[in-house]
């Protein structure tokens, strides 16, 4: 089977596949984010798109795509607009820059430089990737895990398309280090984090003394709680931590519901404290 021809030819054949409006949309967003991947610069994936690429839509329902850049803004934009203009497999696309937002009670450091990526499909528009960016934090850009889940590939080899390439993720002990702090921090909104930690430490191999060298080093860097942290629930953790519970749909993965997942959280804290 040859890839879609034209636009045309690539919405058709999404719809023979998915048969509904919904599933259509989310396979899109999905196909869009696994696209601007493949013509990244140096640097690593991470947060919420590094969830998705590792285990699939069904890990994180996302539209955004987070990265950590190894060099800097100036330069990585010039080759992501290269790379862009090169395209992969009938795909193009061109980078605007957005305004940077300043959100309530979202710490400055969570902050990233937000980017639309608009994709065209063999020179029609397509779709657009928030693509947001952060600097090369610990060297976290610096190493990486190459993975792209079975679920992810098979969306273009369905289509005709070639198999996408392994892309590069942060690696688990950064991402740990990473979430537990943002779910730590004072007044976080950010339950979510304790669904992607059930998640990592179910389906990954962790370095645990890594991990506590990487979590002393971010509380130390980002300086603005304590190294070891306390999980508490917050004034929206409910919700929050519901609606990540009930959007993720990997198999063998349970999760707790958010009592356990707090003391699980703490007991995770202890454990990487003690190695």
């Amino acid at each position: 089977m040859s890839r879609p021809v034209n636009i045309v030819s690539l919405r058709q054949k999404i719809r023979n596949i998915e048969n509904d409006q919904a599933r259509e949309t989310q396979r899109q967003n999905v196909m869009a984010l696994v696209v601007v991947a493949q013509m990244l610069p140096q640097g690593v994936i991470k947060g919420g798109s590094a969830m998705a690429v590792r285990y699939g839509s069904g890990a994180r329902a996302t539209k955004d795509l987070d990265a950590a850049r190894q060099q800097d803004e100036a330069h990585f934009l010039d080759e992501l607009e290269c790379k862009l203009e090169v395209g992969w497999q009938g795909f193009t696309g061109r980078v605007k820059q957005v305004k940077k937002p300043s959100p309530a009670g979202v710490p400055p450091q969570y902050v990233m430089t937000p980017f639309d990526i608009k994709l065209q499909y063999e020179g029609k528009d397509w779709k657009t990737v928030r693509f947001e960016v952060a600097h090369n934090e610990l060297h976290v850009a610096d190493s990486a895990d190459k993975q792209i889940s079975d679920e992810l590939s098979s969306l273009f080899t369905d289509l005709g398309f070639d198999a996408p390439d392994p892309v590069p993720v942060m690696k688990p002990e950064h991402q740990i280090a990473q979430k537990i702090h943002a779910a730590t921090f004072p007044n976080s909104q950010r339950a979510h984090d304790l669904v992607d930690l059930q998640i990592l430490v179910a389906n990954e191999e962790i370095d645990y003394s890594r991990t506590k060298e990487l979590c002393e080093q971010t509380f130390k860097y980002r300086g603005d709680h304590s190294w070891p942290p306390e999980f508490v629930r917050g004034e929206d953790w409910d919700g929050v931590y519901t609606a990540a519970v009930e959007n993720m749909t990997l198999p063998g993965v349970e999760i707790l519901d958010l009592d356990d997942a707090i003391r699980w959280g703490n007991d995770l804290v202890k454990r990487i404290d003690c190695s």
